[in-house]
């Protein structure tokens, strides 16, 4: 009770403050456009999801910075800020943000180096011109290019000659002279290429900023130079001239830049400290430290600019707009915290945004409370029912209906007189029969589902005002009367497990032995599947009991159906039901008939299953295996009178009792029905 007026008043809290906001959106956040739309819901941008991240992270990722729409801006350029006034331009955030998210404005310029500054292509501009490319003569190239076919060309005329002058070996000399001629031009024209590739190369290297030494490529030949223990320091004009250290050579020069006598003049000295062989001087070790920090200070790279998507404010403003609409907003926020059982999505809709009106569901029987008053108000006449006797009865529909509907029209008055949160539609009754214990549940139904298939009527505001008593059945339960098996006796006292179904009849499988007597004919025939099962048996529905020795099986068949048709032939047609009362198998009995009834036709033997005390001597009470049965012969397959007493297993045998099972058919219990 006090979770659902908590729920309640959360609820309400919710709806006054949907309404409130809904308001403000409708009339203020829903005429912005879409830059101001980013910049006023700016806060909200890291929990909205864009795609696939959240819009924070794209507008982060986008040319529009994360600055452009913050708070700090937005107050700088607010429309009568000092600002906005010396601008001459309309709504400046609004356009500030419109040429960001478009890449058409920057916040600033790109980053180049300084006019001052040296380049990489300022270097290569101050280097040397490269050295004059060498050319190919024009004929050394051609024959260059068509060698051989000079020399077939050569060889030709001279077989010709050979032939018109007969001057064989003179042509032989030509020709070996002239091939050697022609390959060693060839030759040459191949040198002269290489040259000229050289020297191609060497002008490409010159000119292109790929010739000035990268400063880390620089850094790393310093650190791995080989030692260098002849190193000397050599300094002009020091403004601070080194000390002579114990180990240390200084030596002072005096250089000028000509032999005038107004030459410029200035001091060379030169540094070395002796060490070993294959070891730094104190110089050089200090010059490879203060080169290779030099050049890895140069370098330092600037980090590449990444090219940056455009923001989409028209995707981002919807995004937006649906994520805080307060129609949306709130009842996600209040389904998050409010639970309902039959529906838990029903929140989400604004127009379900009101305060729960909950009620009780009980699945209790409620024939029960009946019975407890009186039995005479559940069945009148209950005790003309001869004890040990089975009879059938039929429901009463309207009954049922009209005590169910007095008993939830009060119960809601109590409801609404205790100020419980419900709107009195509640049905809290539906249950009339008690089905515990009785309906089995499909395999992955519900609770919910099982409990809604057992209610004997239809939900009390889905009842139409001119609709009659007893047309209100559950849907999920057969309309009309119901069958109901009622046994008074001790039996179902002393055997509470006993089975109880009906099963279709069938004719007798013999058609010369039918009588034309509907019950006499009519047998029933073994099950041996689940699909026989269905097709062939129906279980009880529900139960009730009237202490001390009555108790009731309803099942779903009318009088029609278990009488079957009035003069059935063959096995097309409707031989009725049979109701079953069987003996439990697997509850093993032992003991003897109480009085000794033979089968009818006497040519059925006995046995030992026919046994009886009535066929002992007056006044045994337990078995005495050295008196034998009186006038008991029994004749079933591998008996015999001897065994009687022969040992333990044998008399286990002898004294089983086999299951028990009794079917009476419905047309002898409806023999007075029309």
């Amino acid at each position: 009770m006090q979770q659902v007026l908590a729920a309640n008043r959360l609820i309400r809290l919710a709806a006054y403050a949907m309404r409130a906001s809904q308001a403000v959106y409708v009339n203020f956040a829903g005429r912005l456009d879409e830059a101001r739309t980013i910049a006023f819901l700016a806060p909200v941008l890291r929990k909205v999801r864009g795609s696939p991240t959240t819009l924070q992270h794209l507008l982060g990722a986008s040319t529009l910075p994360r600055a452009a729409v913050s708070g700090a801006l937005r107050r700088m350029l607010r429309p009568r800020g000092p600002v906005v006034r010396r601008a001459d331009v309309a709504a400046p955030h609004a356009t500030l943000v419109r040429g960001l998210a478009a890449g058409t404005l920057t916040a600033a310029p790109p980053k180049r180096p300084g006019t001052g500054l040296p380049t990489d292509a300022g270097a290569v501009q101050q280097l040397p011109p490269p050295p004059p490319v060498p050319t190919m003569p024009p004929g050394l190239a051609w024959l260059l290019a068509h060698a051989w076919l000079v020399i077939a060309l050569l060889l030709a005329a001279l077989v010709v000659l050979g032939l018109l002058t007969g001057l064989w070996m003179l042509a032989l000399l030509l020709a070996v002279a002239g091939t050697a001629v022609v390959l060693a031009l060839g030759a040459l024209a191949r040198r002269r290429l290489a040259e000229i590739a050289t020297a191609e190369e060497a002008a490409t290297a010159a000119t292109a900023p790929a010739a000035i030494v990268r400063p880390a490529d620089v850094a790393e030949a310093v650190r791995l130079a080989p030692a260098r223990d002849a190193f000397r320091f050599v300094e002009r004009d020091p403004v601070v001239p080194p000390d002579a250290r114990p180990g240390t050579e200084v030596v002072t020069d005096v250089d000028a830049t000509s032999t005038s006598p107004n030459a410029v003049r200035f001091t060379r000295v030169t540094t070395v400290t002796a060490t070993r062989a294959g070891v730094d001087t104190v110089e050089a070790r200090a010059f490879r430290t203060a080169a290779t920090a030099l050049e890895r200070r140069l370098a330092i790279a600037t980090i590449p600019e990444v090219a940056r998507p455009t923001f989409d404010l028209a995707v981002a403003r919807d995004k937006l707009r649906a994520a805080v609409e307060p129609l949306r907003a709130f009842p996600r926020r209040v389904a998050a915290g409010v639970r309902l059982v039959f529906d838990p999505a029903w929140l989400l809709q604004a127009e379900h945004l009101v305060p729960a009106m909950a009620y009780p569901d009980f699945d209790d029987p409620m024939y029960e409370k009946l019975r407890d008053l009186s039995s005479e108000l559940l069945l009148p006449n209950l005790e003309l029912i001869p004890p040990n006797s089975i009879t059938l009865l039929e429901t009463n529909p309207p009954f049922i209906e009209a005590y169910l509907a007095g008993l939830n029209y009060e119960f809601g008055k109590e409801l609404l007189w205790r100020e419980y949160p419900t709107d009195r539609r509640g049905s809290y009754f539906r249950q009339f029969w008690d089905v515990r214990g009785i309906l089995a549940e499909p395999a992955g139904e519900s609770a919910a589902s099982a409990s809604e298939r057992g209610k004997d009527i239809a939900p009390l505001d889905t009842w139409l005002p001119d609709s009659a008593l007893g047309s209100h059945r559950n849907p999920r339960r057969p309309p009309g009367e119901q069958l109901v098996l009622t046994v008074r006796g001790d039996l179902l006292k002393k055997y509470p497990n006993t089975l109880i179904y009906a099963q279709k009849a069938h004719p007798a499988p013999s058609p010369a032995t039918l009588t034309g007597d509907p019950v006499l004919d009519a047998v029933i025939v073994p099950v041996a599947s689940d699909a026989d099962v269905a097709r062939e048996i129906r279980f009880p529905v529900f139960k009730a009991s009237v202490d001390p020795d009555i108790r009731f099986f309803g099942f779903d068949l009318t009088v029609e159906q278990a009488r079957g048709a009035d003069d059935p032939r063959t096995d097309a047609d409707d031989w009725g039901y049979f109701f079953i009362i069987q003996q439990l198998p697997g509850e093993p009995r032992f003991g003897m008939d109480v009085t000794f009834t033979p089968d009818d036709d006497p040519a059925t033997p006995l046995t030992w299953n026919d046994l009886a005390w009535t066929l002992f001597p007056d006044g045994h009470r337990f078995v005495d295996t050295t008196v034998l049965p009186q006038g008991f012969v029994p004749a079933g397959p591998g008996e015999s009178l001897s065994q009687w007493g022969s040992d333990s297993a044998r008399m286990a045998t002898i004294l089983f009792q086999s299951p028990v099972m009794i079917a009476v058919h419905a047309r002898e219990m409806l023999a007075g029905e029309p």
